[in-house]
């Protein structure tokens, strides 16, 4: 009897996945007969087609050199190595896949969930000097806990039971993520008038530039990353739709790269993203703490009259603008990308309180902001505990301990 990775219950034995399914490796058609209009036979390419259980055709071709039949299980063997999904009509697959076409003697699914709770083992197993990848003679032997027919059966549908009460859960702290997104839009809308509507006594309407000290574009540096220890440059990945600088991602220019004319952050300093794809033209963060970093041409800093006006408060307003779809209406368009150039931004009208009305709204907002950051770091610490649920029922079903 073939010996395992751990002991199962009697009447359960180790197969290897060879013995309960044909292994068959994808092979890419070629480019000339791709279409983007259903013609021929959907055309899976890895798991970027992948979805939570079955793929959504993008591509089509006409002369398939793998087919993959549906109920086939389709997994990933280039990187990342594991990921599954089950085909739901006859498809062609490329290189980075291969289809698992199950035998007599094994459920679909019990295989197909079998796989999914040894994705990671599978990642941290596999070869390849210039990728990641899985071989056929390496998925062939692949190791799988097999139970009498019954009893996968009865496991896999106690699985679905459990895991039907996962994605409750889950649905539901999607749910309140969507309310706490929907509560800082409804305050932001209360908060901040309509462009051109009447205002609260002593408010006024201001072009942006009345605001201003200065107002300057970042520029452009197309090269290699360059080493950390240089100048770090901020990018619009980096301003964050909540108005804060995230800075997880990040990107250097040499030191002898940056103009003559640029000067450190300064708390205060509002980076108003002028470059984007058209939903995200005008999403703005504002400068915390003094920081030597330059930034892209994608990004225009504005230093405000601090007597006039606090960086906050314009940051705010500017979101606030972003989330009605103000720059959205009134941007340049291009193919793939649209723009708020400077001068537009400058003639931006934006509510202007009393300095001491900034300061209050200002304390308010971002005592509200900061309980909507906690709901939803707690939210995040859910779905980490979610998914840990889940990998404990996989491991519990394929211990024979459901």
């Amino acid at each position: 009897m073939t010996e395992g990775p751990y002991k199962l219950p009697e009447g359960w034995r180790w197969v290897s996945l060879g013995e309960v399914a044909e292994v068959i490796m994808g092979k890419s058609p070629p480019s000339s007969s791709y279409n983007r209009d259903g013609i021929g036979l959907p055309f899976f390419q890895g798991k970027g087609d992948f979805g939570e259980i079955h793929p959504t055709p993008r591509v089509w071709c006409t002369d398939a050199k793998q087919i993959a039949e549906a109920g086939d299980i389709l997994i990933s063997v280039r990187a990342p190595v594991g990921p599954t999904n089950l085909a739901e009509s006859k498809c062609s697959i490329g290189r980075a896949l291969a289809a698992l076409r199950v035998g007599s003697g094994i459920e679909r699914f019990w295989l197909l969930l079998y796989l999914r709770s040894i994705d990671d083992q599978l990642a941290t197993s596999c070869s390849g000097s210039t990728f990641n990848a899985i071989t056929k003679k390496e998925l062939i032997s692949l190791l799988i806990p097999l139970p009498p027919l019954s009893e996968q059966r009865r496991i896999v549908a106690r699985i679905e039971e459990l895991m039907s009460r996962v994605r409750e859960a889950r649905r539901l702290r999607e749910e309140a993520r969507r309310d706490a997104e929907r509560l800082w839009q409804s305050v932001l809308a209360q908060t901040f008038p309509r462009p051109g509507s009447d205002l609260p006594h002593g408010w006024r309407w201001v072009r942006l530039g009345e605001v201003a000290l200065a107002i300057q574009s970042g520029f452009a540096f197309r090269k290699k990353n360059a080493q950390a220890g240089d100048i770090l440059q901020l990018r619009p990945y980096n301003i964050g739709e909540d108005g804060e600088l995230h800075l997880e991602q990040q990107f250097f220019v040499p030191r002898q790269a940056i103009p003559v004319n640029w000067s450190p952050l300064e708390p205060g300093d509002v980076l108003f993203n002028n470059t984007n794809s058209v939903e995200l033209v005008g999403k703005t963060a504002v400068v915390r703490e003094s920081r030597e970093a330059a930034f892209s041409n994608h990004i225009t800093r504005i230093g405000v009259r601090p007597e006039v006006c606090e960086g906050k408060w314009l940051t705010l307003t500017l979101n606030a603008l972003w989330r009605r779809g103000f720059f959205a209406e009134r941007c340049n368009r291009w193919i793939g990308q649209a723009g708020y150039n400077t001068e537009a931004l400058r003639e931006t009208f934006i509510p202007l309180p009393p300095f001491s009305e900034q300061r209050r709204i200002v304390t308010y907002l971002e005592a509200v902001q900061g309980r909507i950051r906690s709901l939803k770091a707690a939210q995040e610490q859910t779905e980490a505990h979610l998914k840990q649920l889940e990998r404990a029922i996989l491991e519990r079903a394929f211990r024979g301990e459901l």
